[in-house]
């Protein structure tokens, strides 16, 4: 199945013949973030939107099991770890919103909050990095470390017109990170883990 948000404030379901399969049209905003979450053996997708909510549907009947509320901003990426015990949920204004992700009967709890002080286009966590997260603002891309809540990479170094990152994916390896920026130029950066 092939998940899909549109500006029409609609979330669809799709086959890979291009059928739409499901259709919920229940948003007050965009819907601007889909990331399958895994929990145990289930598994659901998490849909962020402009009306500051985080919904959890099933990937079954794709009914909705739980609503994330107390998010101050539009939803502009979301990223989760391996198991689903975190969801990393980025504010357009510039927050990283941290998730410790409940069970069936366990509330969601607010772990931490990041402060980037610039725009969220994109997040991209990757469980191979454990203890830091790419962000893509308006100033460039980040590499932060979650734990110290501090840059640990910056490109480029310093603002300039067409600084904006836009876009992030890993490669299958996650060796290198694709990073599409405003200036029309996709640049690779290749990632290892400090010995």
């Amino acid at each position: 199945m092939i998940f899909s948000g549109a500006m029409d404030k609609s979330f669809r379901i799709w086959n890979i013949k291009g059928e739409n399969r499901h259709t919920n049209l229940n948003f007050q905003g965009w819907v601007s973030s889909l990331t399958p979450l895994k929990r145990g053996k289930e598994s659901f997708v998490a849909v962020g939107s402009w009306d500051n909510k985080v919904r959890v549907f099933d990937q079954k009947e794709y009914n909705l099991q739980k609503c994330i509320n107390a998010i101050d901003y539009a939803v502009a990426s979301m990223a989760t770890d391996d198991e689903g015990e975190f969801l990393f949920v980025g504010e357009k204004n510039g927050r990283i919103l941290i998730w410790n992700m409940g069970s069936e009967n366990e509330p969601d709890v607010l772990k931490e909050t990041l402060e980037i002080g610039t725009s969220i286009n994109a997040l991209s966590f990757d469980a191979k990095y454990f203890s830091v997260i790419a962000v893509a603002t308006g100033n460039g891309l980040y590499i932060r470390n979650i734990k110290e809540n501090k840059n640990i990479f910056r490109f480029p170094e310093k603002d300039s017109e067409n600084n904006a990152c836009l876009s992030l994916a890993w490669d299958n390896k996650r060796e290198h990170l694709f990073a599409g920026f405003a200036d029309g130029i996709i640049r690779v950066f290749k990632c290892s883990i400090a010995k």
